[in-house]
């Protein structure tokens, strides 16, 4: 076994390594992580794809991710398997409502997601009005680029994969639509309403299926916490409610999301899933998320010296003369958690059951930074106190 099919045969775990798999693969974990999955899954015989056109497409798409530290071909390759490990791992394929070519457009959504990732966010585009600004009007400037370079791609000649399918003119429209939704979903200017859209929809299955115990009495926690529970619900209260059902239904991990979602649902669906892939480095082992933190802190720093470039003042978190996300007081991180991954995780571990190891590791992560935020805590309050010391005997 080489070293790449070494890693590639975790491609199916919460714990997989895109850094190995990156250097084993000589520089194209992309590629050769997406045409493992798409082959593995069956899909280049039931749909009849041209395979060499196939392995154009992706290393095209993998060769548009530029050298950043963060959005980078290693990390398209992360939200792949991570992708992969959702719809896999968390059941969402077990109760055969989703359909092969929907997961083909998770896989296809997956990798280019990001493609020609400049290392800059979408503010700074606008605010320098940089032509991708302006070609998109300021409207998810990144992510509209992403998706142009994906079909401008798919239909060169050399890399229509779909060419002779009998398939191709039903197939590939389909797929652009759920693609374009997908990746639009990554812009974080849409994560609250997106969030909360999913969460209205799982919180009234939830809550319905704690009010059906078929004459069974349901158990006081479950009934206290669910009382409690709004659209706007804490990650606290979602995580009680989360615990509550999970000791009721003593570990079972059937899905708690209607089956018969209407196709704006589905949709929803499968935009949750790309929003949790895309920083699913939180759900992974310690040593990987913080080498990935770490990736982005540069990332944000090489902004702050193009801003500073520009007359511009550097964006929060983003100067390097000053404390970084790894180097400040881990207060940005834990708020990070939780304003933005616990609820979102949470919320889809409420309709997906198995995806709690996802969840588990996420909360270890999330404890990891709370525990240095104490310690930076505490580090001040002692030195503010030999001051103090210092002072009274000057």
């Amino acid at each position: 076994m080489t070293a790449a099919e070494s890693v590639l045969s975790d491609a199916h775990t919460w714990s997989f390594d895109a850094f190995a798999l990156d250097e084993a693969t000589d520089g194209h974990p992309l590629s050769i992580l997406g045409f493992h999955l798409i082959k593995q899954a069956g899909f280049i015989s039931l749909f009849e794809l041209n395979e060499q056109r196939l392995v154009n497409f992706l290393r095209q798409i993998e060769h548009r991710y530029q050298d950043n530290p963060y959005h980078n071909r290693a990390h398209a390759a992360d939200v792949l398997q991570s992708t992969h490990a959702i719809l896999y791992g968390s059941k969402v394929l077990h109760e055969n409502f989703v359909e092969d070519r929907e997961v083909l457009a998770c896989y296809l959504a997956a990798m280019v997601h990001d493609a020609e990732h400049p290392g800059v966010t979408n503010d700074f585009l606008v605010k320098t009005s940089h032509h991708l600004a302006l070609r998109y009007n300021d409207r998810s400037p990144l992510e509209n680029h992403h998706l142009y370079l994906c079909f401008r791609t798919i239909h060169q000649d050399k890399c229509n994969f779909f060419s002779g399918s009998s398939q191709e003119h039903e197939l590939l429209p389909w797929l652009r639509k759920i693609v374009i939704e997908m990746v639009l979903a990554t812009d974080m200017k849409q994560h609250f309403h997106l969030v909360s859209r999913f969460r209205q929809l799982i919180l009234h299955r939830a809550l319905s299926d704690v009010d059906d115990t078929d004459g069974e009495e349901k158990s006081d926690s479950v009934a206290a916490v669910s009382k409690s529970l709004t659209g706007s619900a804490s990650w606290t209260q979602l995580r009680d409610l989360a615990q509550a059902l999970d000791n009721r239904e003593q570990g079972n991990t059937h899905i708690r999301v209607d089956t018969n979602l209407d196709e704006s649902e589905k949709v929803l669906m499968f935009q949750m899933v790309m929003k949790c892939a895309d920083i699913g480095h939180l759900t992974q082992p310690r040593d990987i998320h913080r080498a990935w933190v770490s990736s982005l802190e540069e990332e944000f720093f090489r902004q702050g010296d193009l801003e500073k470039g520009n007359d511009l003042p550097a964006s929060p978190l983003m100067d390097r003369s000053k404390s970084g996300i790894t180097q400040t007081q881990a207060s940005q991180s834990v708020a990070f958690f939780q304003l933005i991954a616990l609820p979102m995780y949470i919320t889809f571990q409420l309709a997906f059951p198995a995806c709690r190891p996802m969840v588990d590791t996420l909360m270890a992560n999330y404890n990891d930074w709370v525990d240095q935020e104490n310690s930076y805590k505490q580090q001040e309050q002692q030195l503010q106190q030999q001051q103090a010391s210092i002072q009274s005997k000057a």
